[in-house]
């Protein structure tokens, strides 16, 4: 299961793009999404936000609401595209983890598991100002 397949990419740059007369609000939810989803697998996978006009030229998927779906193919054609109608729990996100855990078609380098620390799991409370003990 762990075995890359030999067509695997490595996956180092996602972009959530957009264009400079109208900004979605919920890219940016999904945006967030999908980097807690990759820090939560440890994968060590660039993620931005950038206007079409102004991409990377190492942009490996490229992540814009449907109505952009052919400007961004203009603008990034070596890219993959994903164009989303809807950026809240899209379940690309899912299938994008799944790929890379099982190096599918992208593969990824991993962060190294941080060692836990003598405060985990302790809860502090304030109330104003004031710590709650």
């Amino acid at each position: 299961m762990s075995e890359t397949s030999p067509a695997a990419r490595p996956l180092k740059r996602i972009v959530f793009g957009y264009t400079l007369d109208g900004f979605p609000g919920l890219l940016i939810v999904g945006y967030n999404q999908l980097k807690r989803k990759l820090e939560r697998a440890r994968f060590d996978i660039a993620m931005s936000l950038c206007p079409l006009s102004d991409l990377p030229a190492d942009v490996d998927v490229l992540f814009v609401p449907a109505e952009l779906a052919e400007a961004a193919r203009q603008a990034a054609p070596a890219s993959r595209i994903e164009a989303l109608d809807s950026f809240l729990n899209h379940p690309a996100y899912n299938l994008l983890i799944q790929q890379l855990v099982e190096g599918r078609e992208w593969t990824a380098l991993k962060r190294p598991a941080e060692p836990p620390s003598d405060e985990e799991g302790y809860i502090v409370r304030y109330r104003g100002y004031e710590r709650i003990e």
